[in-house]
């Protein structure tokens, strides 16, 4: 038995535009077993439900059962990289990481003129910045807060014929102070905001610990603010602990090289097929065009290997 990984369900789901209701019909899977994979809470799943689902998202069970990575390989050999200087010490970085961050990355590198190999370096400096500015401003309001709850406590004796809660809210009291600890931890994602008594619910009713995390929240309000007025927006849709990020960015690099084919790039953005998997042959600047068409064959042959893979199962169409 396989575990379904929930971030991969809940964003393809969501990319379907499918409510919970409406994947339980065409899955044939209950509602409740669906809530829970996409809530972490399932660490086992049977064997034909990653498959019912595999078929409606049209992905392989590998890739909803755990990340799709592909190597990336930085050479240690400053020749290889143009740079001779033997004072300039580098190493090599073999990471594993999904075809959308690797497909990012060459694409972001295509819009500003960059080299792969210059942001993975500057990187590490970029994260501590909005890190460090995500938890200063968390303190910053949380100390705003504070003032105004003082503010109101001043004012205590002031309604002698209501409850003191109208003032003095412990539960709040009590939030403040996880949220202060969390942020003193430097937990970025506020993790840490749950620990404490039971009994007091720290959350709100919906909250999504992949979407609503404040490193998440940071890191939208910055990629929105920085929008184009006469393209599709650029997307970050989670992250959470344990799985990379999920967003999408350089759409429009992605279409210029493939000639402006929308099916193709979508194939890229997401990261379902590899830009290093382009066969070298196809990489000259007047090939987009075929270049288009072999990654939509590539997506095409996934697809029906995951429906091959299925009748070996005899699910069959699963009333799609």
């Amino acid at each position: 038995m396989a575990r379904i990984n929930s971030i991969v369900a809940k964003l393809e789901r969501q990319k379907m535009k499918l409510s919970l209701d409406d994947l339980a019909r065409r899955a044939g899977v209950d509602r409740t077993t669906l809530h829970r994979i996409e809530t972490g809470r399932m660490k086992h799943n049977a064997e034909h439900v990653v498959a019912r689902l595999a078929k409606v998202f049209r992905l392989e069970p590998e890739q909803l059962t755990a990340t799709q990575v592909a190597e990336v390989e930085i050479p240690a050999d400053d020749t290889e990289i143009g740079l001779e200087s033997p004072f300039l010490y580098r190493s090599q970085l073999n990471v594993r990481v999904p075809h959308e961050v690797r497909n990012a990355l060459h694409l972001v590198a295509w819009r500003y003129g960059m080299r792969p190999l210059d942001i993975i370096e500057i990187a590490p400096l970029l994260f501590h910045v909005v890190a460090a500015e995500t938890l200063k401003q968390r303190s910053d309001k949380l100390a705003s807060l504070r003032d105004l709850r003082s503010r109101i406590l001043d004012m205590s004796g002031s309604f002698p014929h209501l409850h003191e809660r109208m003032l003095n809210d412990w539960n709040a009291e009590e939030i403040g102070l996880r949220e202060e600890r969390s942020i003193t931890a430097r937990d970025l994602r506020g993790d840490k905001v749950d620990e404490g008594d039971d009994y007091v619910d720290a959350r709100p009713l919906d909250y999504d610990d992949s979407v609503d995390n404040p490193f998440v929240a940071q890191l939208r309000h910055r990629l929105d603010a920085l929008q184009p007025a006469d393209s599709e927006p650029e997307l970050l849709y989670c992250w959470s602990d344990g799985y990379p990020p999920r967003y999408e960015i350089c759409r429009e690099e992605a279409l210029a090289y493939l000639g402006g084919d929308a099916d193709a790039g979508e194939e890229i953005v997401t990261g379902r097929v590899g830009l290093h998997e382009i066969p070298k042959e196809l990489r000259d600047v007047g090939q987009a065009e075929a270049r288009a068409t072999w990654v939509k064959e590539r997506a095409a042959e996934l697809g029906a290997k995951n429906a091959a893979w299925l009748e070996t199962l005899g699910l069959g169409e699963l009333g799609l």
